[in-house]
């Protein structure tokens, strides 16, 4: 894709992750919201308990743990009661001696507390009906309400061995950021090539080089009330690092209990780039970069489905040689959705200016932003003195002019 009159190319791309219900995407338990910052999804591919939980580990995840009262509670309020029951991450040690003893979750977390019930099998017969207390697994059985109880679905010798939905949490965090892996892999903080939702810097042994992008999310700023927003004007911070260039944007808290137009997709901010009063905003932050360098840049897109046009049309920019143009179209959402987009670029200059511009006319309910990151992607093999991707004459002219001692000490 030719971008620039200079002829600078640019790879963009669109990671197809969004437009689904609920239910289907990854949920997050905010921590602000007084929950782990752990991620859930259900896998709706039905299969058995061993083999769910090697998909889920495949995945960077595990099945679900519930080791506490309120996480079963908070996953009850989004999960739907009217599917068929669910695996989780329990099940119960051959050395069981009885129905009810030696049950754990995958954590190694004993099963206590809960309202799982192993004195019945309201969800169905055990296989063949045997019960041998030694090949049970722990399900969430919501067809009929009653949480969990034993699922034999692995007895050896057992023919039409039944297959359930499995429900997995992500909740590793592998560089002790306090930060889950896998919402900094969605949030595009940390890459994760081969998909299997482990860090790449944590596989190969590299530092966790955070994004150049100070305040990606938003989130550090005025602090606002659940559903309450904020304006900001142009020649103002909409929030740290991040300098309103161009009319007015809102910045935006969401919460579990604000309308479903206007939600962050990660943490608790979010910027609507057609602010109060009606405009369209833009914004902008200077990154350090390196002359040559090649960047990837990600953000995730969305729009105020309560106002406004129904395409809503932002730029994305970097200095003047940049400039790509995304859509998101709000018609027929009816719920908050976010697209992930991400495009590269080799870096002409040092701080080159990040900046985002709505193009929707003077209305409010504009484009929405959240998660906007940048990593170096740089890739220098020996030689190539000025990351070009090549060793040629450019190289061979830096080290002449380097050419001499080195510098020792202070």
């Amino acid at each position: 894709m030719r971008i620039s009159k200079a002829g600078a190319w640019v790879a963009a791309s669109v990671v197809a992750m969004a437009s689904q219900a609920m239910a289907q995407q990854a949920v997050e338990w905010k921590v602000s919201e007084g929950g782990n910052g752990h991620w859930y999804q259900v896998e709706h591919f039905k299969r058995v308990w061993s083999a769910a939980r090697t998909n889920a580990l495949a995945r960077g995840a595990d099945l679900v743990a519930f080791e506490t009262q309120s996480e079963l509670e908070w996953a009850l309020s989004w999960l739907p009661l009217n599917r068929d029951d669910y695996l989780i991450g329990g099940f119960q040690l051959p050395s069981a001696t009885s129905p009810t003893a030696g049950w754990v979750w995958v954590t190694g977390s004993p099963v206590a507390g809960l309202p799982f019930d192993f004195d019945d099998n309201p969800c169905g017969v055990f296989p063949n009906g045997i019960e041998d207390h030694q090949q049970d697994f722990l399900h969430l059985c919501c067809d009929n309400q009653r949480f969990g109880d034993i699922n034999d679905v692995e007895v050896p010798g057992c023919s039409g061995t039944a297959t359930r939905e499995s429900l997995i949490e992500w909740s590793a965090d592998c560089n002790s950021d306090g930060i889950v892996d896998y919402g900094q892999i969605l949030s595009g903080e940390l890459a994760d090539a081969n998909g299997n939702g482990v860090p790449d810097c944590c596989e190969d042994g590299t530092t966790c080089t955070p994004s150049l992008v100070v305040n990606s999310g938003f989130e550090s700023g005025s602090p606002l009330n659940a559903c309450a927003s904020e304006s900001v004007s142009a020649g103002n911070l909409v929030a740290s690092g991040w300098q309103v260039t161009t009319g007015t944007v809102d910045r935006i808290r969401g919460g579990s209990a604000c309308a479903s137009a206007t939600q962050p997709k990660f943490s608790d901010y979010c910027i609507d780039l057609c602010g109060t009063p009606a405009s369209s905003g833009a914004i902008k932050q200077l990154v350090p970069t390196v002359p040559g360098h090649k960047y990837r840049c990600t953000f995730w897109l969305s729009g105020d489905a309560s106002a406004g046009p129904a395409a809503k049309k932002v730029h994305a920019k970097v200095g003047t040689y940049i400039d790509l143009t995304y859509t998101f179209n709000c018609s027929g959402t009816g719920t908050q959705n976010w697209v992930a987009n991400q495009f590269e670029f080799t870096a002409r200059g040092a701080n080159e200016p990040l900046e985002f511009v709505a193009d929707n006319g003077v209305t409010t309910g504009g484009p929405m932003l959240d998660a906007i990151n940048l990593v170096d992607i740089t890739t220098q093999c020996v030689g190539d003195l000025d990351a070009s991707g090549q060793v040629d004459g450019a190289d061979i002219a830096l080290l002449l002019l380097n050419f001499g001692d080195c510098p020792v000490g202070p």
